[in-house]
């Protein structure tokens, strides 16, 4: 809390009726209940050409005093219409327009959250835009963050079996036929590779699904369990292994159909565990 108060118009007239009398600073400050200190700054940065006047220092106050509060960036037109440019145009982000204009001008010119809020307050807003309209630009769209004790439980499958529930072998890695199952996505995002990784031997096997989604994975992890000694799969819970009672249904009637028998004893309630 600021306990300091400025000179007004009337101290400062005193200070020059007082000034012109011969009185020194200490006399004029103790006359005043001031400290000496304010009546010598003030002498020295408002007097002009080494006259003090009270009515050019009451507008030099007003003027510093004015600027010294914040301001809205935007107001400047030129800046205005930069930042509507690239993002409504160029579809930018905002983190993009102030990280470009720092880079070039070697300061902070416009902060993220100022072109944020300007947008929820209509200021960036296009004749026929609406402030909904240029919100879905953003990379977040308008989304609020959601809080960390809150569990997200769209897009996700039913877990039939936990974590917990896995064999002792597959648990402690002391038996081989224990498989953990992933996917392996390049950079276009459209075909991915399926993964089987043996717990134990870290034996990898690895088969290619056309697309991300669970009818080409559970064909591709079909495809290697067929001729596989596998006792159980731990897939991970993305929805690509949305279809993981499927795949064991299938391997259970393929396997029953072709009197396929393996090394190991094949569980086929526990083909597939879903951590």
């Amino acid at each position: 809390m600021r306990h300091y108060k400025h000179l007004t118009l009337y101290e400062r007239e005193n200070l020059l009726f007082l000034k012109a009398n011969g009185y020194s600073i200490t006399a004029i400050a103790k006359s005043m209940g001031r400290n000496k200190g304010t009546i010598s700054r003030e002498l020295r940065r408002k007097s002009v050409a080494n006259q003090y006047m009270p009515v050019v220092a009451q507008h030099q106050y007003q003027a510093r005093h004015a600027y010294c509060k914040p301001h809205n960036r935007l107001k400047h037109a030129r800046l205005l219409k930069h930042v509507k440019h690239r993002l409504l145009e160029c579809q930018w982000s905002p983190e993009e327009i102030a990280g470009r204009l720092r880079a070039e001008y070697g300061r902070c010119v416009i902060s993220t959250t100022t072109i944020c809020r300007a947008i929820y307050s209509g200021w960036l807003n296009a004749p026929k835009a609406s402030t909904a309209s240029i919100i879905k630009k953003l990379r977040h769209r308008g989304k609020r963050m959601k809080k960390r004790s809150i569990e997200e439980e769209r897009g996700k499958i039913q877990i039939s079996h936990d974590i917990t529930e896995r064999p002792a072998g597959a648990e402690n890695r002391s038996k081989i036929g224990h498989r953990e199952a992933d996917t392996v996505v390049d950079k276009q995002g459209k075909a991915c590779l399926v993964t089987l990784v043996d717990r134990k031997s870290r034996y990898l096997m690895c088969g290619k699904a056309d697309k991300k989604n669970a009818q080409a994975v559970s064909r591709a992890m079909v495809d290697l369990l067929l001729d596989a000694k596998a006792l159980s799969v731990t897939p991970d819970k993305s929805k690509e292994f949305a279809r993981y009672a499927d795949t064991t249904e299938y391997l259970k009637m393929a396997c029953h159909c072709l009197n396929y028998r393996t090394p190991y004893e094949v569980h086929f309630e526990e083909v597939l565990h879903l951590a």
